[in-house]
């Protein structure tokens, strides 16, 4: 009589499990640990060939740069209150390395917040944004506020720190 094994299946009669068994047992112990030992060196042989295949594996490529020419960059910084800062970098400098630079050396004082898609800046010389508003960096008519850890500095660029109202 079959028993249930769940999900509608039932096992096989216990009569056929009862003579594998015994069949097993009647075969000396050299012959099952001979058998055994084949099943684990074909597992083995099958394991290393193909943990050793000679497959590609597809990766990436750099995408071929255009040569960058490093050049002196003299850019500007203009604040809201009139007050301007004027700096000769290079143009592999980033706009974030400017503020620092006026940071160590012209007494700048900025905060900034890094964020995964993105930075925000603080605060301007000790001046919190307002509620609602935020401080943007603009080169021409263009935010450049959140990308401003990659945004590389061109020659005579005035860049803009504006109180710009935050989006709703």
């Amino acid at each position: 009589m079959p028993y249930p094994l769940g999900y509608g299946r039932t096992t096989q009669p216990l009569g056929l499990i009862a003579a594998i068994i015994a069949t097993c047992a009647k075969l000396s112990s050299k012959l099952i640990v001979g058998a055994v030992s084949a099943l684990f060196l074909i597992a083995v042989i099958f394991f290393v060939k193909n943990s050793i295949s000679t497959e590609e594996i597809k990766t990436d490529t750099d995408s071929q740069k255009e040569p960058f020419e490093i050049s002196p960059a003299i850019v500007y910084l203009q604040l809201p209150d009139g007050t301007n800062y004027r700096a000769r970098l290079e143009n592999k400098d980033t706009v974030e390395y400017l503020f620092d630079y006026l940071r160590n050396e012209r007494g700048f004082k900025y905060e900034k917040v890094a964020y995964t898609y993105g930075t925000e800046i603080d605060n301007i010389n000790s001046k919190k944004a307002p509620t609602g508003y935020k401080w943007a960096v603009y080169k021409g008519d263009d935010d450049i506020t959140s990308d401003i850890d990659n945004e590389r500095l061109e020659n005579e660029t005035t860049y803009v720190l504006r109180l710009v109202r935050k989006p709703q």
